[in-house]
């Protein structure tokens, strides 16, 4: 496995990386872009510039390297996309109050790997917005249920096991639906 980074807030960065990979078969791509909002941000101080971060870097981003790495899986055996999505995308469960962006930009990430189930759905893409769970990380503060390798070790299962049938659903690191 190879591992590439660029910077998802620079368009050439993501051109140059789609350039280095050009004409080379992905079997799985994992788009792991993401930013929080600031969970204390009270809807009344929150701003534009703000909000463009936020939804430009977990949102716009993914979706462009996607439509870039689309060459790629289209010439891969497997072809699983993957989005890191959130419990936060969910409107029936995520009960946390205030992260406005932050929730509005994974809800944003997951309907575009539903709009793109249905637009690859012809070459045989697997969609996937993929929750990893409460991870002790930075971004969780280090607080969470389950440990990095738990989490990876979950998705990593869901993405093996991954059928069309699977595209375009918000599922968790457990395999389970999450509701929307």
């Amino acid at each position: 496995m190879t591992e590439l980074r660029y910077d998802a807030m620079d368009d050439a960065s993501a051109a140059m990386l789609a350039n280095r990979l050009k004409g080379r078969p992905i079997d799985v791509v994992v788009l792991n872009a993401g930013v929080g909002s600031g969970a204390d941000v009270p809807a009344e101080e929150l701003t534009a510039e703000h909000w463009e971060k936020v939804m430009l870097t977990n949102t716009f981003a993914p979706l462009h390297l996607a439509g870039l790495l689309e060459p790629n899986l289209r010439l891969a055996e497997k072809k699983v996309l993957v989005a890191i999505s959130s419990l936060a995308a969910s409107m029936s469960l995520y009960q946390v109050p205030r992260q406005y962006a932050y929730r509005a930009s994974k809800a944003a990430l997951n309907q575009m790997l539903r709009n793109l189930s249905v637009d690859w759905k012809d070459w045989g893409c697997i969609c996937l917005p993929l929750r990893p769970g409460r991870v002790k990380t930075r971004m969780s503060e280090f607080e969470g249920d389950l440990s990095p390798e738990q989490s990876v070790t979950g998705m990593r299962q869901v993405i093996d096991s991954a059928t069309s049938e699977m595209s375009g659903l918000h599922r968790g690191y457990d395999g389970q639906v999450v509701a929307w």
